[in-house]
């Protein structure tokens, strides 16, 4: 039987990437959904004409005054003109919660399936009051592992995700300029949550390339935000591809193997 890469492993993975791919839908829906409003009002307008005229009813209650529309077509026009920033940056904020989220998981995972990473000598070095860690089930005692070996280690970006990739043999090449970017979205991300999306001194000195004074408003732009979520989903795929090695899987071969298949299955399987 051919062996496969573990779920508890790349389940956690797995759902980032549907996240993203749920993200994605759900942006370009809110998008074209602003966008229609701002003909609202001109539909109003026509409807109490045809009111006025005598065609159709509509109580008072049931009917969006002209002001409210215009208000609201305001709203909309502003956040077109603008790019929607909003929608924008709390995407930002929530893909980088869901990539933090995806790591821890699938390391509680490999703990909860693979016992003896515990004999990592990281571990051998935790201390946590044993009463507290007595209280917790198993799942929580494995995460609180996890969150201690991570914690005040002055990383950020990929370089904290690999230093703890690194206690499971999980460690692997980055690109210097993937690094950047997921560096970058890191700090944005905390300026975004943290100072109202105003730059501080720490977002300028960790990247300066971006060239913002104290104060400057953060704008994450669509072609900002899919660089960065594309720079994520890839780094996740990156992770994936390491179980090859750990878990003896030719990922290669699978590939190749599953695009074969694809290539013999009947035309309209696709249409």
């Amino acid at each position: 039987m051919e062996k496969d890469l573990p779920e508890y492993a790349m389940g956690p993975l797995r759902r980032f990437v549907a996240f993203w791919e749920e993200c994605h839908q759900l942006l370009h829906l809110s998008m074209k959904g602003i966008s229609m409003i701002q003909a609202v009002p001109k539909s109003i307008e026509a409807l109490e004409m045809a009111y006025a005229a005598g065609y159709g009813d509509s109580s008072e209650k049931e009917r969006l005054s002209l002001s409210d529309a215009k208000k609201m077509a305001e709203l909309a026009k502003k956040e077109c003109d603008s790019g929607f920033p909003l929608l924008h940056a709390q995407l930002l904020v929530a893909l980088w919660g869901a990539v933090e989220a995806a790591i821890e998981d699938m390391l509680v995972g490999i703990l909860l399936n693979e016992p003896e990473v515990l004999k990592n000598d990281a571990f051998a070095k935790i201390k946590i009051p044993l009463a507290e860690f007595e209280l917790l089930d198993k799942d929580e005692r494995m995460r609180v592992l996890v969150e201690d070996i991570g914690r005040g280690r002055g990383a950020h970006g990929v370089d904290a995700f690999e230093t703890l990739l690194a206690r499971f043999d999980l460690t692997g090449n980055v690109e210097e300029g993937d690094k950047k970017t997921i560096w970058e979205m890191h700090h944005l991300r905390n300026v975004i949550v943290h100072r109202s999306s105003l730059a501080d001194r720490r977002l300028i000195q960790s990247c300066p390339w971006l060239n913002l004074k104290i104060g400057d408003k953060i704008t994450v732009t669509h072609e900002a935000l899919f660089r960065y979520a594309n720079k994520l989903v890839e780094y996740v795929l990156a992770v994936a591809y390491r179980f090859g090695t750990r878990y003896s899987v030719d990922l290669d071969a699978k590939i190749k193997r599953v695009h074969e298949e694809r290539l013999k299955a009947p035309e309209d399987q696709y249409t």
